[in-house]
């Protein structure tokens, strides 16, 4: 009544149409699950906590997908998080440090960079050297608190000790290829234009050239009657910040070929080079020129730049 080849088909066919119904029962139990979280939220938050909660769910999925992929997009996202949008959300909290926005990015890059090591097995590249003694070091300085019960100076040891070494293993492990750092020389320089556009408008009061408005703010952050504090309410922080950040024009006044693109980047430089200056702090004016004495130490090209700039 069956052939051999219809007999051994059978089985076959049996598979596809049980994964073919398994597709229907996924959306249905999904469509369910999400019907009466969405219930309960209404009931409970009303309608704009429903939305709130959709919105963060959403948001919060987005940045999962796009972090494991590039995790260079995810710490942009706490670059910006840690200027004038810190205080976008800002959760006060009398015991325990403040809850901001660039906080809860810093634990989530730390988790994504912890799972997808143990996810994947990477082994972490040697020599480890250098990561024994910043761990050390770290680990030594926070016991002799823990000694002396004197944690008056816990601020002061993040700033100058976790801090560092939460850049150090992380430039180091995260920063591994190509496409990770390109991301972030990008976002410098646009950063870097934004910085400087914003603390030359504060200079000579171009209001409509300067946002978010909070900057023009003197009851917020630290406020010097004619010094440019720039995005990070702090004229010696912007500064600093800026001077940092701006040397990645010369970077890409080395690799631009084209000449209006180097006029264009000069041009960058130099203004660039304004805002730190109208900061009015010794501090980065000393950190820019120690920058750019550097950069023409360890490389030829970029002596011309500065040559230029002299001139």
């Amino acid at each position: 009544m069956f052939s051999p080849e219809s007999r051994s088909d059978a089985p076959e066919r049996l598979v596809g149409d049980k994964s073919r119904y398994s597709w229907y029962f996924k959306p249905i139990v999904l469509g369910t699950l999400s019907c009466i979280f969405s219930y309960f939220l209404l009931s409970r938050f009303g309608v704009t906590g429903l939305v709130f909660a959709l919105v963060g769910l959403l948001s919060v999925a987005i940045l999962g997908r796009v972090s494991f992929q590039d995790l260079s997009l995810a710490t942009i996202g706490w670059f910006i998080a840690m200027g004038p949008f810190r205080r976008v959300g800002l959760v006060s909290m009398p015991v325990l440090p403040d809850l901001s926005l660039d906080r809860i990015m810093l634990v989530w890059i730390v988790l994504v960079l912890l799972i997808k090591t143990l996810v994947t097995r990477r082994k972490l590249p040697g020599p480890y050297t250098a990561d024994i003694l910043v761990i050390v070091q770290a680990l030594y300085l926070w016991g002799q608190m823990q000694i002396l019960s004197d944690m008056t100076h816990f601020h002061e040891w993040v700033l100058s000790t976790l801090s560092p070494l939460f850049a150090f293993l992380y430039g180091k492990y995260a920063a591994d290829n190509y496409r990770f750092v390109r991301n972030i020389l990008v976002f410098f320089f646009v950063a870097s234009t934004y910085f400087y556009v914003t603390m030359i408008a504060e200079k000579f009061n171009l209001h409509a050239l300067i946002w978010p408005k909070i900057i023009l703010d003197p009851d917020i952050g630290f406020w010097a009657v004619g010094r440019s504090r720039g995005p990070l309410l702090h004229p010696p922080l912007s500064g600093q910040v800026l001077g940092i950040i701006g040397l990645v024009n010369f970077y890409f006044l080395y690799r631009a070929k084209a000449t209006p693109s180097r006029v264009l980047l000069m041009i960058s430089l130099v203004l660039m080079i304004l805002g730190v200056f109208f900061s009015y702090t010794r501090g980065p004016w000393l950190a820019l020129a120690a920058g750019i004495f550097i950069m023409a130490t360890i490389h030829g090209g970029y002596r011309k730049a500065i040559l230029v700039l002299g001139v």
